[in-house]
């Protein structure tokens, strides 16, 4: 009979940690705010909210254009309209948008679409200025087609470098690699990452995913969107995945923050 107790006293204390486990995941991830940037942000913004990816969020929708904005304001806790910054985006440019940050949660999930001067310019500004006051960052971005043409090229890979060196995860699905899911439609462009990170939501806290290394986060990744193309050229094949899990973060202060910023 005592081993009976014994192993229901195991099996009692299992559980318990499992669900104060769960428990905690969820109150890590009620602490935050998702800010959308530009048209592009918010459709993947909301879907994931859609989805319940995240309970109890704030819901900041930031866009350059007016009618958009107007759009989607009645989803949105919070809209605000941005400048147009004209030339590159430098670190000095977030007084444009450290009055968004000061009304955030202490985890902050910026979503967009680069390529464009909205996404490409507001999304790492939002990131460097809520790392500068003490925010835990997160950020969630699709890579332009090709078709887009080289000057946008450009300015993701730019911008890309510098959300780098503020976000503590980054999660990218790369455009150019949706033509090999055959079964996809234009309206559905955006599903590769919005149930990626929903079945990835529904296990881990955003802390859990800063805590794994890049290789682990990658297997999380649904079986049927870890597709990829190669290009070959002299010397090197790179790969290039749909979607790819990225927290290489490292902690540096913020004049050393900036200084990759504007380099």
């Amino acid at each position: 009979m005592k081993i009976f107790k014994y192993l229901a006293a195991l099996v009692y204390k299992y559980i318990w940690r499992k669900t104060q486990k769960r428990s905690d995941a969820q109150k890590s991830n009620s602490d935050i705010t998702v800010i959308a940037v530009g048209n592009g942000g918010y459709n993947i913004a909301y879907n994931l909210i859609q989805m319940g990816c995240f309970d109890d969020t704030s819901f900041f929708v930031c866009d350059t254009k007016p009618s958009d904005l107007t759009r989607h304001a009645s989803n949105a806790d919070e809209t605000f309209l941005l400048d147009r910054i004209n030339g590159d985006v430098k670190s000095a440019d977030t007084t444009h948008v450290d009055h968004i940050i000061k009304k955030t949660s202490q985890n902050v999930i910026l979503v967009g679409a680069f390529g464009g001067l909205t996404g490409s310019k507001y999304v790492p500004l939002l990131a460097l200025e809520a790392v500068m006051q003490g925010r835990f960052v997160y950020s969630i971005v699709t890579w332009p087609l090709n078709t887009e043409g080289p000057s946008s090229i450009t300015l993701t890979n730019k911008a890309i470098k510098q959300l780098a060196a503020s976000s503590r995860v980054t999660v990218i699905q790369n455009n150019n690699i949706l033509v090999e899911l055959k079964d996809l439609t234009i309206s559905q462009i955006n599903q590769p990452i919005t149930n990626t990170l929903s079945a990835i939501l529904k296990r881990y806290s955003l802390e859990e995913l800063v805590d794994n290394n890049t290789i682990d986060l990658q297997r999380l990744i649904p079986i049927k969107y870890q597709v990829f193309t190669e290009n070959t050229d002299d010397q090197d094949t790179v790969k290039n995945t749909l979607l790819a899990i990225i927290n290489t973060f490292r902690i540096m202060p913020n004049e050393e923050r900036k200084r990759i910023f504007n380099s």
